[in-house]
């Protein structure tokens, strides 16, 4: 199957009242035991494959998640350089998923 946005460097999504961002690599919070990966649970949903991407506005959007599984969701794109989420309605801290604490 062909990703649709192979070779995609910028995409913006910015202000199109999306009310929802899949959860995309993703581990569950049971995931992980004082600082270590229990490797039996799976992911949420594979991660996005969008390895060429650069830019990314999805700001104005009401998402209304954690910003820890948002921030999550696009740890698999090795590229990105540039991320505008404002007024995303993303909610929380960032733990530090691997060594305790909350940034």
């Amino acid at each position: 199957r062909t990703n649709p946005l192979y070779g995609m460097v910028d995409l913006r999504l910015d202000r199109n009242l999306i009310a929802t961002w899949e959860l995309t690599g993703v581990a569950p919070d049971h995931a992980f035991a004082d600082g270590s990966r229990v490797c039996d649970i799976p992911l949420t949903l594979p991660p996005l494959q969008w390895s060429s991407l650069r830019n990314l506005n999805v700001s104005g959007n009401p998402f209304n998640i954690r910003v820890r599984d948002f921030l999550l969701s696009l740890a698999y794109l090795p590229g990105l350089i540039t991320l505008d989420a404002a007024g995303c309605s993303l909610r929380g801290g960032v733990a530090q998923e691997f060594g305790g604490g909350i940034v």
